[in-house]
């Protein structure tokens, strides 16, 4: 592996968050993508600001010609973005390297940084097993992260929660419903229409251009198609999902996901649905 040298890493507690721009939406995105993804990257920095005051930071790798190349951000684990419980541990919310700098050691550099600014009892982090988001790249792999010394503490299909214990943090666990009896709530849709729910974070723009695709794709579709937003604690709870699809109230996708994906797992699980089960063969598990 080649090992690319950051010249410095710098760090956002609050203020501007001109540090982070060009990270998550590049300037040589094509131009629809940074027209949808818009509203999303202003979303995402009120977000930030209110965050900053609960404990968010976050640090930017740059190259030898100041050029950015990734991002960690981290949060005290009762504010994490994502379905957790725990006490006493920094949440890893994202981890994110530019392409063009994977592999290069960009990934190491945030990680130690995030080590050795780290002084409460353990760090956590929600990554994921053989998931490609929007159906092409790996997000968080867990491999990466056991590099360091975390192990795995609960899981939910390819959903896998790690911990590093540095000494004194609760071991902390998933928000999610059970694999063997998965909490289905009452959904109902007009006029007996199935119905799509579509979760997205402000702590992510690409949520935009995940809700613009799925949007598009299921424009034909007679489908009863509603956003949640998981930003309240509550929400977060009640779904055991920060990003993904439920369908008639099943988690069906537990990540991002591109619009083509979603109609290919719809139709599935529909097709499924219709189909009759043998006797005592219970319902297949639908999560990514």
């Amino acid at each position: 592996m080649t090992v690319h040298t950051t010249s410095r890493i710098l760090e956002f507690r609050g203020g501007s968050t001109e540090l982070m721009e060009g990270l998550c939406v590049h300037p040589h995105d094509p131009p629809k993508m940074r027209e949808v993804m818009a509203p999303y990257m202003e979303t995402r920095r009120k977000w930030l600001h209110r965050m900053a005051e609960r404990g968010l930071w976050v640090a930017v790798a740059h190259g030898a010609q100041d050029e950015k190349q990734g991002l960690v951000e981290c949060v005290p684990i009762e504010w994490a973005a994502e379905p957790v419980r725990g006490e006493g541990s920094l949440f890893v919310n994202c981890l994110w390297v530019l392409p063009r700098y994977w592999k290069s050691g960009v990934a190491r550099a945030l990680m130690e940084r995030v080590l050795s600014r780290t002084t409460c009892g353990g760090i956590t982090v929600l990554g994921y097993e053989g998931d490609r988001w929007f159906g092409y790249f790996r997000y968080m792999p867990t491999r990466f992260f056991k590099h360091f010394g975390f192990r795995e503490v609960d899981r939910d299909g390819s959903r896998v929660l790690l911990h590093l214990d540095l000494g004194g943090a609760h071991t902390p666990s998933l928000i999610t419903p059970s694999l063997i009896t998965p909490r289905v709530r009452n959904v109902l849709g007009a006029e007996g229409r199935h119905v799509v729910e579509l979760l997205y974070s402000s702590q992510c723009p690409w949520s935009g251009w995940m809700i613009d695709g799925v949007a598009r794709n299921l424009r034909k579709s007679d489908v009863d198609l509603r956003l949640i937003n998981t930003d309240e604690r509550s929400v977060l709870e009640e779904y055991g999902l920060t990003r993904g699809v439920c369908v008639d109230g099943q988690p069906l996708i537990k990540r991002m996901a591109s619009g083509n994906e979603v109609v290919r797992t719809l139709k599935r699980f529909l097709s499924q649905e219709r189909s009759p089960m043998p006797p005592g063969q219970g319902s297949p598990d639908h999560g990514s």
